[in-house]
Order: structure tokens, then C-alpha cells, then sequence
């Protein structure tokens, strides 16, 4: 432990003036999505590195401004997986489906929808992934479309809830907003 301690000492004395020269030349746009994303999550998402991401600017405003936004970000993969079982939860339950499941049943055999025969989150391309996130309101919702009280939600997301938890308001459709932490966190847990 003291040699760990003594390293990380030697190592942070000598790149914290690189650390001071780098933020004096950094775009700050880039520094405040980056400060933020940090702030909501704690992590440093890998996204927050593409040039791309801070070309739109609505969604480098929505990312300074809302909290929600910036979980969007860090839970991409998330929600990418989210939409691929709703996908195959519908096609599941559509008409068709269920008639050619019945059939198989008669015959002795079992039909399977499988979410994975889909394109897989590391398969997607940064332009993909980023057009995922324009709609980020939307990535909370049951359906894709953001409606007002998950909106009200989102825009007063509290914090002090892991961001990992937040993404799973979009497996219900809230009647009211939510924006108190306890009752958040038992909603989405």
C-alpha cells in the first residue's frame, strides 16, 4: 500500500501542470458535456471521446442541461438491449407469430424468438450510436416516444441514483412524475 500510495503521488505531482496547460486550451463546450457526464455518472463513457458527439448542438445542450441526457450517454449499450427484447417481445405477441407458434405446438415442436439474431450494440457505428441518442427522452419510454410526465421525470431527474437504475423507468409508463430520489430508486429497482 505505501508503494501504491508513494507512486500515485510521483506520478499526480508530475502531470497535474499538463493536466492545467491542457484545460486552459480546451474547448469548453467539450469540458462542460465532459464535466457533466462525470458529474451524473462518475464514468467517463467512451463516446465522450468522438469529435462527432459535439457536433450537434442540441445534444451537447441537452447534455449540459439535463442529467438524464448525460445517463443516456453512459448507458447506450443499455438501452440498445432494452430496445432489442422489446422488439422481440412484439414480434413475439403479433398475430402471426402466435398462430405459427400454435401450429408448432400441434406438430410437437416449439418456436423461439431470439434477440441476439439482431445487430449487436458493438456492432453499431459511432453515427448509429449517436442517432440513438438524439432521441434520448425517448430511450425512457415503453414505446420510443417521450410523453409528459416522463418528460417532467426526466427533466428533473434527482440524483443520488445510480445511473445504472435509471434506465429501467423505460420498462413502465409513469402516471405521474417522479422526481423524488427513494421513490425513483423502488421504481426502478
Amino acid at each position: 500500500m505505501w508503494a501504491i500510495e508513494k507512486t500515485k503521488r510521483a506520478i499526480g505531482s508530475r502531470l497535474y501542470d499538463y493536466y492545467v496547460r491542457a484545460i486552459e486550451h480546451a474547448d469548453e463546450k467539450v469540458l462542460a458535456v465532459q464535466r457533466n457526464v462525470f458529474a451524473a455518472t462518475f464514468t467517463f463513457p467512451l463516446a465522450l471521446s468522438w469529435a462527432e458527439l459535439y457536433q450537434d448542438p442540441w445534444l451537447v445542450k441537452d447534455l449540459c442541461r439535463y442529467r438524464a441526457a448525460a445517463v443516456a450517454l453512459a448507458n447506450l449499450e443499455l438501452f440498445w438491449d432494452n430496445t432489442t427484447k422489446a422488439r422481440a417481445q412484439q414480434l413475439r405477441e403479433a398475430p402471426e407469430v402466435q398462430a405459427l407458434a400454435a401450429r408448432a405446438r400441434e406438430l410437437g415442436m416449439e418456436i423461439q424468438i431470439n434477440p441476439r439474431s439482431t445487430k449487436m450494440f458493438h456492432d453499431l457505428s459511432r453515427d448509429e450510436r449517436l442517432t440513438l441518442l438524439e432521441n434520448w427522452r425517448g430511450l425512457y419510454s415503453p414505446d420510443g416516444q417521450p410523453y409528459r410526465s416522463l418528460n417532467r421525470t426526466l427533466d428533473h431527474l434527482p440524483g443520488g441514483v445510480s445511473y445504472k437504475l435509471v434506465p429501467y423507468l423505460s420498462w413502465t409508463r409513469l402516471e405521474i412524475p417522479i422526481t423524488q430520489r427513494a421513490v425513483l430508486s423502488a421504481l426502478t429497482l
